[in-house]
């Protein structure tokens, strides 16, 4: 348990913050998983005097809206046990530390390009005891086309990485076949989406559904979910850079 290790957990406030997300997610979690969740929130706070790794600056924000928007999803798709899940672009660790924290017997991989952030993660996950979980520093353009990892993951997730049709080419070839990737985005999701059609279909990619909900803080916010259907021809992804500054045109 994390309060015998000598953690501390957040103000009464807190806790009582996250009971009602989880109330309003009609989520269960038990003592020792939102324990986890709350020295999460308080490590985000910490880091952020070394580095901007979250816009937030309160547990309370970092509740209501990383949290629940990350764990959002769970109402929404099934994980079943033996499924790889890949968060790109993961920074600070949304939304896969409280996704794996909800799912600790399915199989998390990290990835960013930033160093400090995968120690970060790194820190996060060894001090919160979660298992079955990796780490791949580097662009995901350069990942893409390593074959051991490519159309490898069941599911990718990803949020405030990229537009839609630059995380098309970096996420689908990573995807397994019939894998889905879930993009995380706000109210600009349906322009992306426009401006991403072709990525999304020359990547092997056909858009499956969408689900629209609003944060507690009233922001508003969408999950488009990609399903793989063909395989990504071999020249996607581009080097490093391409995609962001030639995105795949319509």
């Amino acid at each position: 348990m994390l309060v015998e290790e000598g953690l501390v957990l957040s103000a009464e406030h807190d806790q009582s913050t996250l009971e009602n997300i989880l109330d309003l997610l009609d989520l269960e979690l038990n003592t020792d998983q939102r324990n986890k969740l709350m020295f999460y929130a308080q490590m985000l706070l910490g880091e952020l005097k070394r580095q901007r790794i979250i816009g937030e600056k309160t547990s309370e924000l970092i509740i209501n809206k990383q949290f629940y928007d990350s764990l959002y999803l769970l109402k929404k798709l099934p994980f079943p046990d033996d499924n790889t899940v890949l968060d790109l672009g993961s920074g600070g660790g949304f939304p896969g530390i409280p996704l794996k924290i909800f799912l600790p017997e399915v199989r998390f991989f990290f990835m960013d390009s930033s160093s400090r952030k995968i120690r970060f993660l790194k820190t996060v996950t060894s001090k919160l005891g979660l298992e079955e979980v990796y780490f791949l520093e580097g662009r995901a353009e350069d990942w893409g086309q390593d074959i051991k990892h490519r159309e490898r993951y069941d599911l990718i997730v990803s949020k405030a990485v990229a537009r839609m049709s630059v995380l098309a080419e970096l996420a689908l070839p990573l995807t397994a076949m019939n894998g889905n990737v879930v993009m995380y985005k706000g109210p600009r999701g349906d322009k992306e989406l426009i401006d991403a059609e072709a990525a999304i279909t020359i990547c092997g990619g056909q858009l499956e559904s969408t689900w629209r909900y609003g944060l507690p803080t009233g922001e508003e916010r969408a999950l488009y979910i990609i399903r793989k259907l063909n395989p990504t021809p071999n020249k996607y992804p581009r080097p490093s850079g391409r995609p962001a500054h030639r995105p795949i045109q319509n």
